[in-house]
């Protein structure tokens, strides 16, 4: 994980990737009460949540590596997306799908237009 704290990196990530506290709990398999308990400055434990937490994180800087802006990656997570059926990526990440996500971001960036 980064050198910021884990509150800290838990909102950018609701804020980067579109998430809400519940829905970002049930993207890293734990419960919203464990959220607040890392915002509150609880630190994760080594287990699935934390792992998950930290894949999540290196998604969501993957994702601002391929789009020049922060408004590009936010338009790319929130709309539709060919590679995706027509669903927004938005969608994957909300029920922890970052395979789809990760796999729509590699077609992208080899250069399959999606």
């Amino acid at each position: 994980m980064s050198r910021i704290t884990v509150a800290e990196l838990i909102r950018e990530l609701e804020r980067d990737l579109s998430l809400s506290t519940p829905e970002l709990a049930q993207v890293l398999g734990v419960h919203a009460r464990t959220i607040d308990r890392w915002l509150g400055g609880d630190i994760p434990q080594r287990n699935e949540g934390r792992q998950r937490l930290e894949d999540l994180e290196d998604l969501r800087n993957r994702i601002y590596r391929t789009f020049s802006t922060r408004d590009a990656a936010q338009a790319w997570i929130k709309h539709d997306n060919r590679y995706l059926g027509d669903i927004p990526p938005a969608a994957f990440l909300r029920t922890g799908r970052l395979d789809r996500v990760n796999a729509a971001l590699e077609a992208l960036d080899s250069g399959y237009f999606v």
